[in-house]
């Protein structure tokens, strides 16, 4: 599960300039990920607005670890981690977008055979890197052999020694995107996960955990039914037997005999139908245990003549661990079929090493961006239709306060600020002086103080003989009124209001009859002018007005 070679090739890269000082090392740095565990893994299978990212650019504590790196983009960025306790190495490939782009991350976790120093998918051999646009970021975590890119309960003890926990969810999920946010801009939501082997199936449990940071997840040749009795033995025995890590059965997820373990909670086949209900896809592959040619010549190379037989049996391990993950995974893919899982199976040539995996790195490549930018499609729709609506709701609560104060200046009925759905009619007068002024169907509220109109109206609204009067004066000198916009107050139970409007010089009367109360309506250009009428004033306007209607 994961590169067999990983504590051997971390050594090596420090005796050596590059990764790629000659192609037998090469070979040799891409084994297959599970000699030594062959009965244990048998067992197991049987059961913001972005900114230019300038890829070229070293961030703060970021270096370039070799001269391929750097020709690659690939700078390795160290720093303390809270949530795995230790300093961890980050390898990144920012992407060349210029400012204003959407940078998507795809974080790729490493096999069993994890080192501290570098991830194996940016191997120059495995090719992944390589197959993806320069238009994404990819971030390639180092580290974590046999902690299963999951949080611990309690201290791992390993080689004897206690360890702090590590909380792999916690890092991948919110640490780990707040650091990239902060120097490289690729943004903390809609992002892929990638996993093989042993991280395969954390890869799912971590984008069901948070899917919101992952929309997308990918996964290699893992082991998804992992509740039962036969996972309860064989994890705790590769722990063992791969990392050192003799109480991983129980410190992990907590023992499985007792109350408040979480065994159930990061078994894939348990939480499948989760992807449907988020939105999520998933696209899980799996070898038919062949080895492909190039595996077989990197064993050959590594040992030499004298190192046929060993190579043989890793063959063989790779073969036998791959199928029992095409059994995990058909079980898996059955599971889907029935609870409509949006998951995409790929059935391949191959056997557990990340030769193999790489094979399908194009393909992967294009089908991982691609749903990406579906998802991220959605995501943009979704989010701007919620700002169109938060907008509505802010326009209308300014909409009705303003009502609400133009009515308390000019004395107004208070029942002129009451809930309104929506105002805003144009009244276009003929020549005889009729419009009708309908009530506007749209969720915008107009504050009658926004409206500016040549004719101040005298005004009155009766309802089962309740009315409100307004009063202004007339700025416009013939019996002719321009063609203005004006919006009345209405609460949403009234009925479509028509307007009648007499203009025999300087003074229009308009008479509307709704189902509601009473509304007054005082037009703004003559608000100034009827704060500072008095009340006679305005007795007296309405007097003259009626009798010039009669």
């Amino acid at each position: 599960m994961g590169n067999s070679q990983g504590r051997h090739r971390a050594q090596t890269k420090h005796a050596a300039p590059t990764r790629t000082s000659s192609p037998s090392k090469r070979r040799a740095q891409l084994l297959l990920a599970t000699s030594g565990a062959t009965a244990a893994a048998v067992t197991l299978g049987m059961a913001a607005p972005a900114m230019a990212v300038a890829p070229a650019q070293l961030r703060e504590n970021c270096s370039w670890n070799t001269t391929a790196d750097q020709q690659r983009n690939i700078q390795t960025c160290k720093f303390f981690s809270n949530s795995l306790g230790r300093e961890v190495a980050v390898e990144v490939r920012a992407s060349d977008q210029a400012a204003g782009g959407t940078e998507n991350g795809i974080y790729f976790l490493d096999g069993l055979g994890a080192n501290n120093d570098y991830n194996t998918w940016a191997n120059p051999d495995v090719g992944e890197v390589d197959a993806y646009s320069t238009g994404v970021n990819l971030v390639l975590p180092a580290g974590g052999a046999g902690e299963w890119a999951t949080n611990w309960q309690t201290n791992p003890i390993q080689n004897g020694q206690k360890v702090p926990a590590p909380q792999w969810d916690d890092f991948l999920s919110t640490e780990l995107p707040d650091y990239l946010d902060k120097n490289f801009s690729i943004q903390k939501q809609n992002n892929a996960i990638v996993g093989v082997s042993m991280s395969a199936g954390p890869a799912i449990i971590l984008a069901l955990n948070h899917p919101d940071v992952f929309s997308v997840v990918r996964a290699f040749s893992g082991f998804y039914q992992t509740d039962n009795a036969l996972g309860y033995q064989a994890i705790p025995y590769i722990q063992n037997d791969r990392a050192g890590i003799s109480n991983g059965g129980i410190a992990m997820w907590g023992d499985p005999t007792m109350p408040g373990n979480t065994w159930a909670a990061n078994d894939v086949s348990k939480r499948l139908g989760e992807l449907k209900a988020n939105g999520q896809i998933a696209i899980i592959s799996v070898g038919n245990g062949v080895p492909p040619l190039k595996t077989v010549l990197a064993l050959i190379a590594q040992g030499g003549l004298l190192g046929i037989p060993a190579a043989g049996v890793a063959i063989a391990t790779g073969v036998a661990i791959e199928m029992g993950s095409l059994i995990s995974t058909t079980m898996l893919n059955a599971q889907a079929v029935m609870t409509g899982a949006p998951v995409r199976f790929q059935y391949n040539f191959g056997s557990h090493d990340f030769y193999s995996w790489a094979k399908s790195a194009p393909s992967d490549a294009a089908a991982i961006e691609k749903a990406l930018a579906d998802a991220q499609a959605k995501l943009d729709a979704a989010n701007k239709t919620a700002s169109s609506t938060d907008k509505v709701s802010t326009i209308n609560a300014a909409a009705v306060q303003e009502i609400s104060n133009s009515g308390a200046v000019t004395g107004a009925d208070s029942t002129a600020a009451r809930s309104l759905t929506s105002v805003g009619s144009t009244a276009s007068p003929t020549s005889t002086g009729v419009a009708t002024a309908p009530v506007a169907t749209t969720s915008v509220t107009v504050p009658a103080s926004s409206v500016t109109t040549p004719v101040a109206p005298v005004a009155t609204f009766s309802s089962s003989g309740s009315s409100a009067s307004g009063t202004g004066s007339s700025t416009t000198p013939t019996s002719t009124s321009p063609e203005s916009t004006s919006t009345a107050p209405v609460e949403s139970s009234q009925a479509p209001v028509t307007a009648s409007e007499t203009t025999p010089t300087s003074s229009a009367t308009t008479s509307a009859t709704g189902s509601g109360s009473a509304a007054t309506q005082t037009d703004s250009t003559s608000t100034s002018e009827s704060t500072s009428k008095s009340a006679s004033t305005s007795k007296s306007d309405s007097t003259s007005a009626a009798s010039s209607a009669k």
